[in-house]
């Protein structure tokens, strides 16, 4: 920018529903099995489906100076859902 450096910081929140009307934000996106770092717990077994939305914001500066938000709306991204199978521990 006009001979500036600029440097961005791209932050993100995964947003996971788990169930009718329930929904959770973390700061990570989850991982394989046995990473709990992303989990709900059912009063039931049974199928549900899951679905996860990503939501990216992003602060810079230039030349040092700020930092300043990227103005506008945090971008998006819906995963479809994903099909799981609650089982009784």
């Amino acid at each position: 920018m006009l001979g500036l450096p600029v440097t961005v910081h791209a932050t993100a929140r995964w947003e996971w529903a788990f169930d009718d009307a329930v929904t959770r934000s973390f700061s990570v996106p989850g991982g394989q099995y046995p990473d709990d770092t992303v989990s709900w717990t059912y009063a039931t077994p049974g199928g549900r489906t899951v679905r996860v939305t990503t939501y990216w914001g992003g602060q810079f500066t230039v030349a040092g100076n700020g930092s300043y938000d990227v103005p506008g709306p945090a971008i998006t991204k819906t995963a479809g859902t994903l099909a799981v199978s609650v089982r009784e521990a």
